[in-house]
C-alpha cells in the first residue's frame, strides 16, 4: 500500500468511527520511516482533538528534520488556535521570508481575524491568489465585502470563485447577497448551493424563503433540515409555523419537540413566542434557560421582560449580567430603568461602561442627554421631561 493509500485509508476508518484502527495504521507508517507520516498523524490528531501536545511535536520534529510535507501550515493552525497568535504569526513570516508563499492565506487569516489589519491581510490574500491557491478568492471576498464601497468586488471575487471550481461560493454568495438586502439573488444562489451540495445551508435556504413569503417551500426545506439533522433545524421549523397561520397548540408543540431535542437556540425562540403571546412569566423562564446556556442575548430579553412584570431588583440584576457577558445595550437599558426609578446619579458610569463595550456613540449620546435631563443638569433650552426609552 502507498503512503497516499495508506492516509486515505486511515481517513476512511476514522470517519467510520474506527479511530483505533487509523492510529494504527498512522502508527505503523512513522515506525516504517514513511516520508510524512508524523505530519499526517498529527494532522489526523488536530481533526480528532486530541494530545495536542503529540501534535505539536511531530509536527517541530518534521520541520526539524527539512521534510517538505506542509507541517509548518499545520502548526500555525495548531498555534493559533491554541491561543499562541504571536507564535503563529511569527513562524508563519519566517517561513515565507523563505519563500513557503502556499502560507500567505494562512497569515493572510490571521491578520484579519486576530489582528483586525485589513490592509496587509488583503496584501497577502493578493499574494496567495498570485501564487493559485484555490481558497483565496473566497477568503479575499469576505474581506472586501467589510470594507465600505468594496461589496461589488467581493461579488466579482466570489462568482469567479465559483466558476472556477470553489462549490463554496454559492452559498457565500447568497448569504453576501442576503445581508446586502438583494433577496433574489440570494435565493438564486443558495438554491445553487444546495443544489450543489451544501446540504449545510438547507436551514438558510428555508429561513431565506420565510422571509421573502415562499412559506410552502419554505416548509419543505424546514423539513428537510430537520431530517440531514442540522442543528437549529426544529427550532426554525417551529418559528416557521408560528409566522404561519397555524394554531398555538401546534406552534408549541412544535416548540416543545425542539426543546426535548436540545436543539440550538430553542429556549430563546420559544421564550421570544410565549412574549409576542403576552405569557411574559413563561417567557422569562425560557429566557433565563437560554441566558444559563450561554445565550449573551438572553441577558437583555430577561431585563425588558423583568421590568414589563415590574421586577425591578431582578431587571437590573439581569443587565448586570449582560454588562459582565460584554453587551453595550444593557448597560443602556440600565441607564433607562435607572432614569425611571428615580436614581439618575447612579447612571454616569453605566454610560461610559456602554461606550467603552462598543455601544453607538448615536446611542450614547441619548443615554447622556435622557440622564441629563432627568436629572436637571441639562444645559439651558434643552427639556427636562420624562424619559423616553426605547422599548425594543
Amino acid at each position: 500500500m502507498s503512503s497516499y493509500e495508506a492516509w486515505r485509508r486511515a481517513e476512511q476508518l476514522a470517519c467510520e468511527g474506527r479511530r483505533e484502527e487509523a492510529r494504527e495504521l498512522y502508527l505503523e507508517a512513522m515506525a516504517l520511516g514513511v516520508l510524512g507520516a508524523g505530519v499526517e498523524y498529527a494532522a489526523a490528531l488536530m481533526e480528532w482533538e486530541e494530545r495536542p501536545e503529540e501534535a505539536e511535536r511531530l509536527l517541530r520534529a518534521s520541520l526539524d528534520q527539512g521534510e517538505d510535507w506542509n507541517a509548518d501550515e499545520h502548526l500555525s493552525v495548531l498555534l493559533r488556535f491554541s491561543g499562541r497568535v504571536d507564535e503563529a504569526e511569527t513562524l508563519l513570516r519566517k517561513r515565507l521570508a523563505a519563500g513557503r508563499l502556499y502560507l500567505a492565506r494562512h497569515l493572510a487569516n490571521l491578520l484579519a481575524d486576530e489582528r483586525d489589519d485589513r490592509v496587509e491581510a488583503e496584501y497577502w490574500y493578493r499574494k496567495a491568489v498570485e501564487d493559485g491557491d484555490p481558497k483565496t478568492l473566497n477568503d479575499l471576498a469576505l474581506l472586501l465585502e467589510e470594507i465600505p464601497g468594496r461589496v461589488d468586488e467581493a461579488v466579482q471575487l466570489l462568482t469567479r470563485a465559483y466558476l472556477e471550481g470553489d462549490r463554496l461560493a454559492a452559498g457565500n454568495l447568497g448569504r453576501l447577497f442576503w445581508r446586502q438586502e438583494h433577496l433574489a439573488e440570494a435565493l438564486r444562489w443558495l438554491r445553487i448551493a444546495v443544489s450543489d451540495g451544501q446540504h449545510e445551508l438547507t436551514a438558510v435556504l428555508a429561513e431565506l424563503l420565510d422571509e421573502t413569503g415562499e412559506h410552502t417551500a419554505a416548509a419543505s426545506q424546514w423539513q428537510e433540515a430537520i431530517r440531514l439533522g442540522l442543528s437549529g433545524a426544529r427550532t426554525g421549523y417551529a418559528r416557521h409555523l408560528s409566522a404561519g397561520d397555524r394554531s398555538p397548540r401546534v406552534v408549541e408543540a412544535a416548540f416543545h419537540i425542539a426543546l426535548e431535542a436540545d436543539d440550538e437556540d430553542a429556549s430563546y425562540r420559544y421564550a421570544a413566542w410565549l412574549e409576542e403571546e403576552h405569557r411574559l412569566p413563561e417567557a422569562l423562564r425560557y429566557y433565563q434557560a437560554a441566558l444559563v446556556a450561554g445565550d449573551t442575548d438572553a441577558a437583555l430579553r430577561c431585563a425588558y421582560v423583568a421590568t414589563d412584570l415590574e421586577q425591578y431588583p431582578e431587571a437590573e440584576a439581569y443587565c448586570h449580567q449582560g454588562i459582565a457577558l460584554g453587551d453595550p445595550e444593557c448597560a443602556l437599558f440600565l441607564v433607562y430603568l435607572l432614569c425611571d426609578l428615580k436614581r439618575t446619579g447612579e447612571t454616569p458610569p453605566l454610560i461610559d461602561i456602554a461606550a467603552r463595550l462598543g455601544a453607538d456613540p448615536q446611542d450614547v449620546a441619548k443615554a447622556r442627554m435622557t440622564s441629563a435631563c432627568e436629572s436637571g443638569t441639562a444645559p439651558d433650552g434643552l427639556p427636562q421631561g420624562p424619559t423616553v426609552r426605547n422599548s425594543s
